[in-house]
């Protein structure tokens, strides 16, 4: 059934659902012009954190680059919270045949680096959020605008049931997506477009980088080296040291070396001190990792079982 939006856009047919969302194909009313809507489901989001989407929809509907959708508008509206993006005509990077990595990659790193310096992340780089376009351009598509609507414990299980496999270690285990955290993502897309690899389980993540594919240049094994260090402080220091990187072929960082004098600590404690505390760092995070991975499992299947419930009647 169609609904009208604020009096400008129309609904179409539904094209995707999620735990938290409907996905409409749209246009607006005055013409034929098809767009993207997505609507926030009733009892996902509380004032407050619709007044920060509304913040955010803002300042990401300022972006004008030819390698993002342009977002038209967000608003509430009858069905709940919703925000209306440019449709974009071509095939997800997960459709498509394997192209020229560097090439896609540095699209992606210029299409990323106009918003990082605005302060904004995309927070859920994947190859669906990928669209290649018939000149053989990108676009991305579907910058994460929810933030804390995945804060809550059995959501935050669902969202990495649902897209744990292109997050960053530090999103898995529910922090906040920064720069780095598209870094590390990007750097996933860079590893799946190289050797058709799409399947990243979570826990390896934690571990250190992925193990480089055999016959890779060594720019590029350096490159993902440092993009998927499991420490956001380890990786590349902006987009546009990885893009530079690719462009040169060689490791680029843009920082001031300097060299400071070693200073030793008086009350430094003994290394076998310091080698404890490190256990009990890796016992930690490991422990939250395995109370995220189970969440998800269960959260997933009670999902699932309401879904049929759903269904049922």
């Amino acid at each position: 059934m169609e609904k009208f939006l604020k009096s400008r856009f129309k609904t179409g047919p539904k094209i995707g659902e999620n735990p938290f969302s409907l996905t409409y194909r749209g246009t607006f009313l005055s013409g034929e012009k098809q767009v993207i809507i997505k609507i926030y489901k009733r009892g996902t989001l509380n004032s407050a954190l619709i007044k920060n989407m509304k913040a955010k929809v803002k300042l990401l509907s300022e972006i004008d680059h030819p390698g993002i959708a342009k977002l038209y508008d967000g608003d509430y509206g009858w069905q709940g919270f919703y925000y209306v993006r440019e449709f974009v005509e071509g095939r997800t990077l997960g459709e498509a045949e394997l192209f020229d990595a560097d090439r896609i990659i540095g699209l992606v790193c210029e299409a990323l680096s106009f918003p990082h310096r605005a302060g904004l992340v995309h927070g859920a780089i994947k190859p669906e959020n990928v669209f290649i376009l018939g000149d053989g351009q990108i676009k991305l598509v579907d910058f994460t605008i929810e933030g804390e609507v995945k804060e809550a414990l059995p959501q935050k299980a669902v969202v990495v049931l649902s897209r744990s496999q292109f997050m960053s270690p530090e999103e898995i285990l529910g922090e906040v997506a920064r720069a780095s955290s598209d870094i590390y993502s990007v750097g996933l897309l860079y590893y799946a477009m190289l050797t058709g690899i799409t399947d990243f389980p979570p826990t390896p993540k934690f571990n250190g980088p992925l193990p480089p594919p055999p016959g890779l240049p060594k720019y590029a094994e350096d490159i993902l080296d440092k993009a998927l260090q499991p420490d956001p402080l380890l990786r590349f220091r902006s987009i546009e040291d990885l893009l530079q990187s690719l462009k040169q072929k060689t490791l680029v960082e843009k920082r001031e070396m300097i060299d400071f004098p070693p200073i030793e600590l008086e009350n430094r404690p003994p290394l076998e001190a310091q080698e404890v505390v490190v256990v009990r760092q890796e016992r930690k995070r490991s422990f939250f990792l395995l109370i995220v991975i189970g969440l998800s499992i269960l959260a997933g299947l009670i999902y699932m079982l309401i879904m049929r419930s759903c269904a049922n009647f």
